[in-house]
């Protein structure tokens, strides 16, 4: 049925730590380009950087309230929007590229295994 002849090169990547490089002022500009509701977007980056967390011993004490750094957290559930929306803009590549979130998986299809590396290669020094 198909006569080509082409061999299918894939990469799959988990991207370590990604939600601990967002820029944060780089995703407040891309939440206002697509929302245009400073309200909003005020409201989502409050969330953002107002977050507190307390440690607790066996014994029940506890410590002084201490500032999260990273601002996006993986358990968030808004967490893979705002990582998407900050993503979105990353170039073409030779090779297809699928996203979720912080996990990538890129495809090309080409005559030789050596040309599917060589793309793929190419590609993923963009990620």
């Amino acid at each position: 049925m198909f006569e080509d002849k082409n061999v299918c090169g894939a990469i799959f990547l988990d991207l370590t730590a990604a939600y601990d490089t967002v820029w944060d002022l780089g995703l407040q500009l891309k939440l206002l380009q697509i929302l245009a509701c400073q309200l909003m977007v005020n409201f989502i980056m409050k969330l953002l950087y107002s977050r507190y967390f307390v440690l607790y011993t066996s014994d029940g004490q506890a410590s002084r309230p201490f500032r999260t750094k990273n601002r996006v957290i993986q358990e968030s559930v808004l967490a893979p929007c705002l990582y998407t929306i900050y993503t979105a803009d990353i170039p073409e590549m030779l090779a297809k590229r699928y996203m979720y979130a912080d996990d990538v998986a890129l495809t090309i299809s080409a005559p030789t295994f050596r040309e599917a590396e060589l793309a793929l290669s190419h590609d993923i020094s963009y990620c």
